[in-house]
């Protein structure tokens, strides 16, 4: 707990200056992009990082594998994110009406998530395969 409390606690103090700063300047896309960086400082998105990151690890032994892995997960959050974005702008979705009961639901999900990674991270659970290796192996199964 005293590492989450860390990352607060430098989250907190970068926090003031880049919404100062982002709130100052008259270009969007930098505006967004320091928020981004804030977003992503933030002791959650952290955490999450550092789990995947150890989940990958332990997965693949091989440096290049580890690399590819990493680089395909941090695609995923780009897409991810920015089909958040979209759907936030085609849509007019209003955060503030929507996240706080969303979040409140989402976070209860997540931490039952956390704990189930964290258990296979451990060696508690093993999962044989995953999506994807399944997907594969279908696609080569009906070649």
């Amino acid at each position: 707990m005293r590492f989450y409390e860390f990352l607060g606690y430098i989250y907190n103090i970068i926090d003031d200056p880049i919404m100062y700063l982002s709130k100052s300047i008259n270009i969007p896309i930098l505006e967004v992009f320091l928020l981004g960086i804030l977003g992503s400082t933030a002791p959650c998105q952290i955490t999450t990082n550092l789990g995947a990151i150890g989940y990958m690890a332990k997965e693949g032994s091989v440096r290049k594998d580890l690399i590819k892995n990493m680089t395909l997960y941090s695609i995923g959050k780009i897409a991810i994110f920015l089909l958040y974005g979209l759907l936030i702008t085609v849509f007019h979705i209003k955060l503030q009406n929507v996240s706080i009961p969303l979040f409140s639901v989402v976070r209860k999900f997540m931490g039952i998530l956390v704990i189930l990674i964290g258990l296979c991270i451990i060696g508690v659970i093993n999962l044989k395969g995953s999506i994807g290796s399944n997907v594969i192996k279908n696609q080569k199964n009906s070649s």
